[in-house]
């Protein structure tokens, strides 16, 4: 850049010189022969100022401006960063954490069936059916195996096995079985699942009396004879399929 604006410079000066010395002839007769000029012999060196300024123009294309030499500028960056971030970090969190969870859970539901022995015992009831009709036991006395089924609306496989009692029911029924519901429920909720279920066999209320069979866990089921002697020697707790039903219902038939 600096190369060519010396360039244009030069050519200004050239140009202003070369006007200058057209400007400068004052002789009245142009074209008259100079007097003045054969009196400088021929062997003078050249004063043309444009030939001066051609030279030094002639070198600035050729050689180059010159320019100050290029200095670096001394590196003000440090090599390394200084370390501010300490390489480990303090420890607030313990290593183990604190126990909350007992390792064990409590046991809520019995792994076995109560070992009371019940057989020859004897249980007799009065109670009301869900009309408010009174039933007893005296009522079953010519039945060969009565199955006391307690079960509640509420409750799941108390009503997924109810299907099954009604056909097991249905089947032995001339044989001496007699399937009783107990609940505790509101008649309402018990009628409604009675009625959608196609239940025939009765369902009478769990008073007071049926408490001595009390697990905890519904449904459970105790069997007795027409004569009220208890033949189960433990409850059952829990649902079971009709095909085991119907095996546990021909043993107290068949004993």
């Amino acid at each position: 850049m600096k190369r060519w604006i010396a360039v244009c410079l030069l050519a200004v000066t050239l140009l202003l010189c070369s006007c200058g010395a057209k400007q400068g002839d004052t002789r009245a007769n142009p074209t008259a022969p100079d007097t003045a000029a054969e009196s400088v012999p021929t062997n003078a060196p050249a004063t043309d100022p444009t030939s001066a300024l051609t030279t030094v123009l002639t070198t600035v294309l050729t050689t180059g401006w010159t320019t100050a030499p290029t200095t670096t500028k001394p590196t003000t960056v440090p090599t390394t960063n200084p370390t501010t971030v300490p390489t480990t970090k303090p420890t607030t969190v313990p290593t183990t954490k604190p126990t909350t969870v007992p390792t064990t859970k409590p046991t809520t539901v019995p792994t076995t069936a109560p070992t009371t022995k019940r057989t020859g015992e004897t249980f007799t009831f009065t109670t009301t059916d869900m009309n408010g009709n009174t039933v007893s036991s005296a009522d079953f006395a010519g039945a060969k195996v009565i199955m006391v089924n307690m079960w509640e609306p509420w409750c799941g496989p108390c009503v997924n096995e109810m299907p099954d009692l009604q056909k097991l029911y249905t089947k032995y029924q001339g044989q001496g079985l007699v399937i009783l519901g107990v609940t505790t429920s509101p008649a309402t909720d018990v009628n409604s699942t009675v009625t959608r279920l196609g239940i025939t066999y009765p369902i009478v209320n769990g008073n007071a009396q049926f408490s001595r069979f009390n697990t905890g866990y519904v449904p459970t089921t105790v069997f007795l004879d027409g004569e009220g002697h208890i033949l189960s020697e433990e409850p059952y707790i829990g649902g079971r399929s009709g095909a085991e039903w119907e095996r546990i219902i021909l043993t107290y038939m068949q004993g």
